[in-house]
């Protein structure tokens, strides 16, 4: 570690403007993939971009690079069955049919 960062500290010295480049470039890479990408996946799967990244963490952790690539199909997959589950059905069926709006009868 120690001459990870001697090196750094000598191409800094030497090369400012490529490594001003570099660390743009990580910097715009780490906001991609740990803000955009969340949230564009959050609109299209329908999940929340927290869930995402968590979901990406769980997987990644346990099954390496075929978890992280297969991170969001199965927290979508976990999502469904758990939104398909019967009790959840009954409690998402009664809170639509109480917040729906009960239409006035005319005396006419």
């Amino acid at each position: 570690m120690t001459k990870l960062v001697i090196a750094i500290g000598l191409l800094v010295l030497k090369l400012p403007g490529q490594v001003a480049a570099l660390w743009y470039a990580g910097r715009r890479t780490m906001l991609d993939g740990n803000v955009l990408v969340p949230v564009i996946f959050s609109e299209a799967v329908n999940l929340h971009p927290v869930a995402i990244i968590s979901a990406v963490l769980v997987f990644g952790g346990i099954w390496g690079l075929a978890g992280v690539f297969f991170a969001i199909p199965l927290a979508t997959l976990i999502k469904a069955i758990i939104n398909s589950w019967p009790g959840r059905v009954q409690t998402l069926n009664s809170e639509r049919i109480n917040r729906e709006p009960v239409a006035e009868a005319d005396d006419a």
